[in-house]
């Protein structure tokens, strides 16, 4: 049986928050998921297209939730 070592390293950020410390440390070795709001989208919507102009690799997920309190 052969094993194989590989160092990982995540961290959660909201996605405006990109733009920040996060945007340093893209390479091509980089995968980002994101989820994007409806609410936020008109912001959010250019976060994955820098990461994808930096060597990153990007997955999305729309998510709409529920206000507590909505039907």
């Amino acid at each position: 049986m052969k094993v194989r070592a590989t160092n990982s390293f995540a961290q959660r950020f909201h996605t405006l928050e990109f733009r920040h410390e996060p945007k340093a440390a893209v390479s091509p070795q980089t995968r980002v998921a994101y989820f994007v709001s409806q609410t936020r989208y008109a912001e959010e919507r250019e976060r994955p297209e820098e990461i994808n102009g930096l060597g990153g690799a990007t997955t999305g997920f729309k998510v709409d939730l529920l206000v507590r309190g909505d039907p």
